[in-house]
């Protein structure tokens, strides 16, 4: 059961599976609950486990992991809610705009038209490239004595 800040009983629907793509250069998996509300509520039980942190004074969600933040609007409202602003000068948001359906929450819920998983099985530790090595007796030094 939900319930309202004044204490009123919200009429829930059961929960959908929804993975959201905020713009923070990951997805988020999340099994979220369908209510009678009028505006779609992320809150804690959401931000604490994927280590998101709200910045109300820029107006910004920032991810504690990678280290980005993506700016959004004041909603006007009393309640504080921020919507997501993409960077007008970002040059994949014409793209986008031609597929509204990529950035849309719960894409997943979507009916799939085709069979295909995709796996990548890998074993040991992540490679890395080795560092270049810079040969001190290689290059002339631009400090003389």
């Amino acid at each position: 059961m939900l319930q309202a800040v004044d204490g009123t009983k919200i009429t829930t629907y059961g929960v959908r599976s929804c993975t959201l793509n905020i713009g923070l250069h990951r997805t988020f998996r999340w099994v979220s609950i369908i209510a009678n509300v009028k505006q779609a509520i992320l809150g804690a039980d959401f931000l604490h486990p994927f280590w998101l942190v709200v910045d109300i004074r820029h107006h910004a969600l920032l991810d504690s992991t990678t280290h980005l933040r993506i700016n959004g609007l004041s909603s006007g409202l009393s309640s504080g809610i921020l919507h997501a602003r993409p960077n007008p000068s970002d040059p994949f948001l014409s793209l986008l705009s031609e597929f509204p359906g990529v950035t849309q929450a719960c894409a997943a819920e979507r009916p799939i038209k085709h069979s295909v998983v995709h796996h990548i099985k890998t074993t040991g530790p992540p490679c890395l490239p080795a560092p270049d090595v810079l040969h001190l007796n290689t290059y002339e030094s631009p400090i003389r004595n």
